[in-house]
């Protein structure tokens, strides 16, 4: 990690940006800050709050502040080869569309604006959420001073020991600003006149996808046939969406949906009767993608563990298939198939009693909750008469 630090540095294009635009950008960031402070010394006052002027002067500040990031982080960036601010763009990409929506409402407020005590408690209100945002804002821009003022001073005396003594405050930072990432990833409540638009899915395989962990399913292998996490714009902002099974729909923004499984105009007029707060999404193939609800999930499962496409999929994926369907006829067929491939196999026991107790588990603990058919499988001489063909 240090020699990498060590590497972003002594780049030169890295260098051009910190030289020219460091200095300008704190400038820039600490004038926001003391307005702020400002305000924040007022809004106790028992006369006014701030007048117009003020106000005024916030969100055009934060605007041109706004527009400076986008450029430093959306258009320069992305041109040079060494990008030493990686997860400081990523929680920009989250935090810029939250600002624009904040200050769209700027221009109403400013245009009703009042200093009157009596209207204090809305324009508090107001104030306050911008507050939040500036709160988060610096949380990138800190990461960003930290490893500015490290390629700035590299070759000075202050800095004699080289990016290696810097190392805490840079990992520090960086750790805060992975924390924001997964703070504005977060949708915790989807309003229910919100429209989402399908364009994809997310195969399962995506391990540094914060999808997985953000929406609270596990993530599986790269194979198909298997559910999909469907991929596309809620309220026009790149986002993954899933419902749970006790019926609550998770969603997380997307960074970009260039890593992404994206459908051509033929899957999504097949798929245009998707509702994601109703219907699932099960590929059986990167372009063979179906939208199913509750009431026919099992004879979606039943109809892709008795399709021939897949007879010869991984044993272990058709009874993880199977297990969706929490039907014990279906389940019990997948059960017999995995314990005749561990015939022999000193680990069929262990495994065995391991699927009993997945099955007994109760769902809040990421089980089946399935313990009448737990019991069943645990009869004496269940596994074994597993083994025999009849």
């Amino acid at each position: 990690m240090v020699e990498e630090i060590k590497r972003e540095f002594s780049d030169l294009e890295w260098q051009v940006i910190i030289d020219h635009e460091v200095d300008a950008a704190k400038a820039k960031q600490q004038n926001l800050e003391l307005k702020w402070d400002d305000y924040l010394e007022k809004r106790g006052d028992n006369e006014n709050v701030l007048d117009v002027e003020d106000v005024r002067y916030f969100f055009e500040t934060i605007k041109d502040q706004k527009d400076y990031f986008d450029d430093i982080y959306f258009r320069r960036l992305p041109k040079f080869s060494v990008n030493p601010l990686e997860r400081e763009q990523a929680a920009w990409k989250l935090l810029s569309p939250v600002i624009k929506e904040y200050l769209s409402g700027s221009k109403n407020f400013v245009e009703t604006y009042s200093a009157n005590v009596e209207e204090r408690a809305s324009v508090c209100d107001f104030m306050e959420k911008g507050y939040e945002l500036l709160l988060k804002w610096r949380v990138i821009q800190r990461s960003y001073g930290v490893k500015s003022d490290v390629a700035v001073y590299r070759n000075s005396k202050l800095l004699k020991m080289g990016v290696t003594e810097s190392m805490p405050h840079i990992l520090e930072n960086e750790r805060k600003v992975e924390e924001l990432i997964t703070e504005l990833s977060e949708v915790p409540e989807i309003p229910a006149d919100w429209h989402f638009e399908l364009l994809g899915h997310a195969e399962w395989n995506i391990g540094d996808s914060p999808i997985f962990s953000e929406l609270g399913i596990e993530p599986g292998d790269n194979s198909y046939p298997y559910w999909v996490v469907p991929i596309g714009l809620l309220e026009e902002r790149p986002a993954a969406i899933y419902v749970q099974p006790e019926g609550v729909v998770k969603a997380c923004y997307l960074l970009d949906l260039s890593q992404y499984v994206m459908y051509d105009d033929k899957v999504k007029d097949q798929l245009s009767d998707f509702d994601f707060r109703q219907r699932h999404l099960f590929a059986f193939d990167r372009d063979d993608v179906v939208c199913y609800d509750g009431s026919s999930k099992v004879d979606l499962i039943s109809s892709v563990l008795s399709d021939e496409r897949f007879e010869e999929v991984d044993t272990f994926r058709r009874l993880s298939i199977a297990y969706g369907s929490k039907n014990p006829g279906l389940m019990l067929g997948e059960i017999k198939r995995c314990a005749r491939h561990l015939e022999g196999d000193d680990f069929l026991a262990t495994w065995y009693q391991g699927e009993i107790d997945l099955i007994r588990r109760p769902e809040e603990r990421l089980g089946l909750g399935m313990p009448e058919f737990a019991t069943e499988l645990e009869q004496p001489g269940m596994l074994e008469a597993l083994m025999v063909d009849n």
